[in-house]
């Protein structure tokens, strides 16, 4: 069997060389990708909800969101309406994904707001005294909440902040596996 495979293989013809290749036709309408979809702009979005907030009302803006979802994944800005009705946007730090955004960012009493800078953290707690201040960038948050890794770990996502109380607030961070971070107002001044 050997001897056999040895003469089949030497008397087998080497291949010719291959023609020139035939030159690439041009893609047909139906397989160029479609075009990727931008965000609407915001001359398009809408009102979705406005809460008050002691002297101020927060108007959440954004996209209408079908009827059956959260919706909480339409939030694409939030504006403080102040009471001398001046409008004083909220400019996050980084990106916040649809998913990130909540309804409720007002403590229970009124006195702070819980707000996110990023999908990877961190959260700014806001007291309302230093609001205006703090959304014209002259005063820093009054609480920074974040779960900070080193480089080499990544940088762990942020979900879910909560008010658990008037001074006590929640939120979730992880990686894979989320873990339930708890922050008290009271214990931290």
């Amino acid at each position: 069997m050997t001897l056999f495979l040895a003469l089949a293989c030497a008397t087998t013809p080497a291949p010719e060389p291959a023609a020139e290749p035939a030159p690439a036709a041009e893609p047909a309408p139906a397989e160029e990708p479609a075009p990727a979809q931008d965000l609407p702009a915001a001359e398009t979005w809408v009102d979705l909800r406005q809460v008050p907030l002691g002297d101020y009302q927060v108007l959440f803006r954004g996209e209408a969101v079908p009827q059956g979802l959260n919706q909480a994944f339409g939030i694409r800005e939030l504006i403080f309406l102040l009471p001398d009705g001046t409008r004083a946007p909220f400019r996050p730090t980084g990106t916040v994904n649809f998913s990130d955004w909540t309804f409720d960012v007002a403590s229970p009493d009124a006195a702070h707001v819980l707000l996110v800078q990023d999908h990877y953290g961190p959260y700014h707690v806001v007291s309302v005294d230093n609001l205006v201040a703090y959304l014209a960038g002259t005063t820093e948050p009054d609480h920074v909440l974040h779960q900070a890794q080193s480089a080499d770990v990544g940088a762990w996502v942020h979900q879910d902040g909560r008010w658990t109380s008037a001074t006590e607030l929640a939120y979730e961070a992880g990686l894979t596996t989320m873990e339930t971070f708890t922050y008290s107002l009271a214990s931290a001044e």
